[in-house]
This record gives structure tokens, C-alpha cells and sequence, in this order.
């Protein structure tokens, strides 16, 4: 049972950086650079858009661990939690780091899907399509690489992508 979950969940992954590798292809950058996360991400952000706005939306992941590393850390400063005698304080802390994370988060969401809203806007596409890849790689991912849309002259070339 593990097992298949564990494979159809890896097929899932294999099927939406494929389809990713068409759309890398599709807009001109390599398609064996669409398989590797950190790096294809970066350059698509640098095609359709701003490479700076990547670090943003990458700022928006990491800031979950980062706040999680920090909720620890505080959790674990004071030893009267052990006592199930929580005090003002930590509690505040706690709120505090967890509104950050969520600021964050929602900050790296809202300028992934802007950089969605541009790649999709090369291939004429509007924000419903946005919204689709970013809340739905795997379908629209394979969808825009493997379908016949090609992307608009003007936006493939253009490096910002537009405003």
C-alpha cells in the first residue's frame, strides 16, 4: 500500500517535471534545465519575468522553515513548557513567529503566482491559467508543455516577460 502511494506520487512528480521540461523548451531555455528545481525555477523567473522576484517566492518556502527553526528554538529556551505551565510570554513569541510565517508564506504565494500570471501570459493565457499552475502543476504544467500552444513571438523573447 506504501509502496504504490509512493510510486503513484513519484509518477506525479516525474509527469509535471516533464511537462515543465516542454515548457523550458518551449521558451527557449534547455529542456534538461526544467528538471532541476532551484536552478530551472531561477531561470524561468529570469525569462518571463525578474530573477530578483524568485528569491522573493523562494523567501516565501524557506521562511516556513526558518520560522519553524525560530518557534523551536524559542519553545526550547524555556523549560517551563515541560510543566505544561506555558508562560505570557513564549505564548506571544509563538503567535509572533507563526504570523511571520504566515506573512510569509502568503508574500512568496502572491508573487509565485504574478510570475505564473507572466509565463502564462506568453503562452496568451489569462489568470484562471495563473492560478492553475500554480495551485495545479501537474495537470497544467504537461497541459501547456505537451499541448499545441506555442508562446507569443514578443513574450518568448523578451527577458522581463513585461511589467
Amino acid at each position: 500500500m506504501k509502496t504504490g502511494i509512493f510510486l503513484s506520487l513519484l509518477g506525479i512528480l516525474m509527469l509535471t517535471l516533464w511537462g515543465r521540461s516542454k515548457v523550458f523548451e518551449k521558451i527557449g531555455i534547455s529542456r534538461w534545465k526544467g528538471w532541476i528545481p532551484l536552478y530551472g525555477g531561477y531561470l524561468l523567473y529570469q525569462k518571463i519575468w525578474k530573477p530578483e522576484m524568485f528569491f522573493l517566492a523562494l523567501m516565501g518556502c524557506c521562511g516556513r522553515l526558518m520560522n519553524w527553526a525560530f518557534l523551536g528554538m524559542a519553545m526550547f529556551s524555556d523549560l517551563s513548557f515541560l510543566y505544561d505551565d506555558i508562560s505570557p510570554e513564549s505564548t506571544v513569541m509563538m503567535f509572533t513567529l507563526t504570523s511571520l510565517e504566515l506573512i510569509f508564506f502568503l508574500a512568496g504565494l502572491l508573487v509565485h503566482l504574478r510570475a505564473m500570471k507572466h509565463l502564462s501570459a506568453c503562452f496568451c493565457r489569462g489568470w484562471g491559467y495563473a492560478v492553475g499552475l500554480t495551485l495545479l502543476p501537474p495537470i497544467f504544467f504537461p497541459h501547456l508543455g505537451l499541448g499545441f500552444t506555442q508562446p507569443a513571438q514578443h513574450a518568448a523573447s523578451d527577458s522581463q516577460g513585461g511589467a
